[in-house]
């Protein structure tokens, strides 16, 4: 369960409002076939008899969101909409007139970087941008101006058009914002930034950053990456288990779910057993008592409304105490993953920084710290070239003081800069005990 409610409150508001699970699972027009249910040898025991069937749904019901949806895309997806909500005072009456001034211009900007059919494109593919136009509080156009000004900082490089093009893709947008990020955080430390430099024959790294002095010039080599918070294989079991028993349906229906998803199942088999779920959903809202639902050896649950007293009987029969579904995950093993293939990709002759900006659930508290640090050391203990891994990633609340922002923990130097208005920029720097370039290390600070 602490999977899935990590993984749809990091999908957002957006899944709720755009009901985008319209469009992924078979709609309710669509003709329900199958409706059977064989029940468990506990539900016998406890009395309950066989199982009770599921109706099947009218074939010509309706469902005009798609083009209500759509209508509202004309009328808000609309750059000049944009424009007179953020000009408006009384729409948007907490941010100051700097904020007011640089978010109208980074609209600007994006729209004349990016073109007028961008922000449908946005909301269409739901790229992450969206969640900046719909929320309206203050962070959100504070952030906006801070993305347009990266974009123009790194567009002055070589390669930073291209860059720049990926954040507008909705599939490469997460990394190329995270290297923005950084080679922008880099500009602005007084750094000179590289990207994609030569490392190696036929190969390149993400950017470089060189210090001059009248004594010296020492260049760090960097890596990134944004790790994301699930694998492929875990990212597939939770939307298929979210599609065969949509928390939405249980909070509408005012029920509690009991039982399993055994496994998950293959592409050829999920449409029918969508349609016999969402059959079964709908029946849910129309009943005070429980239901019990069966899919072959793929699903076995119970649908028991709030407080109903059969709840006690089924959880004392051996039925789960809750809605559990396999979605396996190691975050920690991805993460090494992602060192080790970086490693490759930077020189040898050099010091060399692996930046992640790593799975949420990595780090879910400090506790974790010892086992993480222990491990992505030991995947750099054979490339002294790499002077150290940063961890980064960004905290709700601008609460950071002088005296928290740099800690020594668990081996690791954990940092803390008040950023993005109410946020704060955790780092985690894990520096490599065999590191063979100590130059790296005067560059890494003023990094970071």
């Amino acid at each position: 369960m602490l999977l899935h409610l990590v993984y749809y409150l990091w999908k957002g508001v957006l899944r709720l409002l755009y009901m985008a699970d319209s469009f992924h699972r078979q709609p309710f027009w669509v003709k329900r076939v199958g409706c059977r249910s064989i029940g468990r040898p506990w539900a016998r025991r406890v009395g309950l008899g066989t199982t009770r069937r599921v109706g099947c749904l009218a074939e010509d019901q309706t469902d005009n969101f798609a083009a209500r949806h759509e209508a509202y895309l004309d009328e808000y997806a609309q750059w000049d909409r944009l424009l007179a909500a953020i000009s408006d005072q009384a729409e948007e009456p907490e941010l100051s007139a700097v904020q007011r001034s640089a978010a109208l211009e980074a609209i600007g900007f994006f729209r004349g970087r990016f073109g007028e059919q961008w922000l449908r494109q946005v909301f269409d593919q739901a790229h992450p941008f969206a969640d900046l136009i719909w929320n309206r509080a203050p962070w959100t156009r504070i952030r906006i101006a801070d993305v347009a000004q990266a974009i123009r900082e790194v567009e002055a490089l070589p390669g930073g058009a291209r860059l720049s093009d990926r954040y507008a893709r909705s599939d490469q947008q997460s990394g190329a914002i995270f290297e923005l990020d950084i080679a922008a955080s880099a500009l602005r430390n007084a750094l000179l930034v590289v990207l994609e430099p030569v490392t190696r024959i036929d190969r390149k790294c993400d950017m470089s950053v060189t210090e001059r002095t009248p004594r010296s010039t020492n260049t760090l080599f960097i890596e990134v990456q944004s790790v994301q918070d699930f694998g492929q294989i875990t990212r597939r079991a939770i939307d298929v288990a979210e599609r065969l028993a949509p928390k939405l349906s249980w909070a509408m229906a005012r029920c509690e779910v009991l039982g399993d998803i055994y496994r998950i199942p293959t592409d050829a088999e999920l449409q029918s057993l969508i349609a016999i779920s969402n059959e079964f959903w709908k029946k849910c809202e129309s009943t005070t008592e429980p239901i019990h639902l069966q899919l072959e050896d793929v699903m076995d649950v119970w649908a028991v409304p709030y407080g109903h007293p059969m709840k006690q009987d089924l959880i004392d029969s051996g039925v789960p105490n809750g809605f559990r579904s396999p979605a396996p995950d190691d975050p920690l093993r991805r993460t090494f993953r992602a060192v080790r293939q970086k490693i490759g990709q930077l020189p040898t002759l050099a010091p060399g920084l692996i930046v992640l900006r790593p799975p949420r659930l990595l780090l879910p508290t400090i506790h974790y710290l010892p086992p993480v640090v222990a491990t992505l050391r030991q995947a750099i203990a054979d490339a002294p070239q790499i002077s150290a891994i940063a961890l980064i990633d960004w905290a709700y609340r601008s609460t950071a003081t002088p005296s928290e922002a740099r800690a020594d923990l668990a081996g690791a130097v954990v940092i803390h800069h008040a950023d993005r208005h109410i946020f704060v920029r955790e780092i985690v720097l894990i520096k490599n005990p065999s590191r063979a370039y100590s130059a790296g290390d005067r560059l890494i600070e003023r990094l970071f």
